[in-house]
């Protein structure tokens, strides 16, 4: 069954469908979503996709292992896609719940974008001076033996943060007299 079916199907009537997506899986799309996890309190993750071939719908799905849905839900009735559970729900919240939805995805992507785009400039402008870095530092032999025997746990948290804070000031210090000038 495509995702057209799949939405066309659930949004027949008030109830909720659980849509087999594998053989062990069932997934909810919009309102069945709804009804799950926020009329029915039920915690699972949903995802915000925009669909090319639906005119760059937004739909919003959650799923559970088909084992969940007849424990969670033991009223279901079979049927050749999945499982259906009929009963009166209130859908007075729904629009507000939805577009509450997009918005967060909306506003993840846009968050997700804008660290993608400082990481790729970040990453082009370091990464010439990282590789002259990585070639020519090397660890003392002092650091080279706590490394190997640094074992989660074995030493206080201070001796790794000073550790960390001397190998930081070290490479600072090595990069500022030996890259000066090669990475601008």
């Amino acid at each position: 069954m495509n995702i057209e079916d799949k939405i066309k199907l659930t949004e027949q009537s008030l109830a909720i469908y659980f849509i087999k997506d594998s053989g062990i899986f069932c997934r909810m799309y919009n309102e069945s979503a709804y009804i799950v996890t926020h009329l029915l309190k039920h915690k699972l993750k949903l995802q915000v996709k925009q669909i090319k071939k639906m005119n760059n719908q937004f739909i919003i799905s959650c799923g559970l292992p088909i084992d969940s849905v007849l424990s969670r839900f033991p009223d279901v009735k079979q049927t050749d896609w999945g499982y259906i559970l009929s009963k009166k729900f209130d859908m007075s919240c729904y629009q507000d719940w939805r577009l509450y939805q997009i918005h967060q995805a909306k506003a993840k992507m846009v968050k997700d974008s804008q660290y993608s785009q400082y990481e790729n400039i970040y990453n082009n402008r370091k990464i010439n001076g990282i590789e002259l870095l990585s070639e020519n530092f090397r660890l003392t032999a002092e650091q080279v033996v706590y490394l190997l025997k640094r074992k989660e746990g074995k030493y206080p948290t201070n001796f790794d943060h000073n550790f960390l804070s001397e190998l930081a000031l070290n490479i600072r210090s090595f990069s500022q007299k030996h890259l000066s000038g090669k990475t601008k």
